[in-house]
């Protein structure tokens, strides 16, 4: 496949050609899926195939197709796409609203004219497995697809050809059984071979991580840099009021949240013109500690410090995103759940009885106190991004240069400091919130 771009500018560098080339590819994609109804390929890509595609000859004993060609399939639409970034899977559905083969056939080798069958709302199911090679290249594994259709007719110049519904219903087959193989063949010419041709100008991936796990492993440092590890808690005054009890808990600190690892798998979705991604991420155990003062009918008061373990902390989001990247992303679901909290305290004094009954309230105040810090805020933190996030302008401006570093570098050392800062491989980083 192609790029139908002039890349003779020798004014540039060979790095300048490039990002300059894969922008405009870019744009030329997003404006396609602009429309309401996008068909084919974006004109920026030549396709690896003609329309109309010339059919080889074919025989039986009892008739043969000659001098035929197929007609429409590149007006083929994308109606699903989904994709496992964990396991490297890819399903995807295509359709075709009319797709028309022609010429001639013969018949007995008696009766010979001239043929059209039409096939209406053509349906292509594939399946689409990646794996790291060992040379550490991402490269397609197992394409498998079914293909069937709604309905077909044919019109012939003769029909006066004896048992004329017997030898359309059987010649009809006959024309589906031979296209069929040219299809699947256009479609993995233009997804298998294509890709693999495509991902071998990719740097080496390692071949025992998912590339998604990478880009997880390195929001950790993202996390970091925004300063929410170690991450200051509101401070809690008046936690408990109940009576003559009183309880105030301030300089709460937690350590951890950079140690997020995936929970499941990680997938993209493509329906009805919507992309759909989900994401579940954890967190491993984290350590808190913070200082406390209890006091008892305004004249008993002890102070202290507490330190706590976390289980986890755990997010799951669905964020939707119009194929129109105009329009503005969406947080659909937005969950956060906190882990067992256990904990160890110091200052007690002569009042053990007021401890106990902090170490028996305790986990769940702070449970709650987390949760309220965390979920209502990030989602509508979340919400107010993808407000006012340019998604398009984002993609034109970040995505380019991206690429272009995955194919200069090995994926592993993007990661590394000193060789590709984490800021050239995020899409968002901090200014944007």
């Amino acid at each position: 496949m192609l790029y139908a771009f002039d890349d003779d500018v020798p004014s540039l560098s060979e790095a300048d050609e490039r990002i300059i080339n894969l922008t405009m590819l870019t744009k030329n994609v997003l404006e396609h899926y602009q429309n309401p109804d996008p068909v084919g390929l974006p004109e920026a890509i030549v396709p690896p195939y003609s329309d109309p595609e010339p059919i080889p000859d074919n025989e039986s004993p009892l008739w043969s197709m000659h001098n035929s060609t197929m007609r429409g399939h590149s007006k083929f639409r994308l109606k699903k796409l989904y994709v496992n970034l964990v396991d490297l899977q890819l399903e995807f559905g295509i359709s075709i609203d009319t797709l028309v083969v022609v010429g001639n056939y013969s018949y007995w080798k008696m009766y010979e004219g001239y043929y059209n069958v039409t096939l209406i709302q053509l349906h292509i199911d594939g399946h689409l497995s990646l794996k790291v090679s060992e040379s550490g290249h991402l490269e397609t594994n197992n394409l498998n697809m079914n293909m069937n259709y709604e309905s077909l007719h044919m019109d012939t110049d003769k029909i006066n050809i004896p048992f004329y519904d017997t030898f359309v219903n059987s010649f009809t087959n006959f024309v589906v059984q031979t296209i069929k193989p040219i299809i699947m063949k256009l479609i993995n010419v233009m997804i298998k071979e294509e890709l693999n041709q495509k991902m071998k100008h990719f740097k080496r991936f390692p071949n025992t991580i998912p590339p998604v796990d990478l880009l997880i492993a390195e929001s950790r440092q993202q996390i970091k840099s925004m300063g929410y590890d170690p991450w200051r808690v509101e401070d809690l005054i008046n936690a408990v009021n109940f009576n003559i009890f009183s309880l105030d808990v301030n300089e709460i600190w937690i350590s951890g949240l950079s140690s997020i690892y995936r929970l499941g798998d990680i997938h993209i979705s493509i329906q009805n013109q919507t992309i759909i991604s989900v994401i579940h991420i954890g967190t491993q155990e984290l350590k808190g500690h913070c200082q406390w003062k209890i006091g008892a009918a305004g004249l008993l008061k002890t102070t202290g410090v507490l330190s706590f373990s976390i289980d986890y902390i755990q997010l799951e989001a669905n964020v939707t995103q119009p194929m129109d990247t105009r329009l503005a992303p969406f947080l659909n679901e937005f969950g956060l759940s906190v882990g067992n909290i256990q904990l160890r305290m110091d200052g007690a004094g002569t009042i053990d009885y007021l401890a106990e009954a902090l170490v028996n309230i305790f986990p769940n105040i702070l449970r709650n106190k987390i949760v309220d810090a965390m979920e209502l805020p990030i989602k509508k933190r979340i919400q107010d991004f993808l407000d006012k996030v340019d998604v398009q302008e984002k993609i034109e401006q970040r995505i380019p240069p991206i690429i272009d570093k995955m194919m200069e570098h090995n994926i592993t050392d993007i990661f590394k400091e000193n060789e590709i800062l984490h800021e050239d491989i995020n899409i968002v980083s901090k200014e944007d919130f």
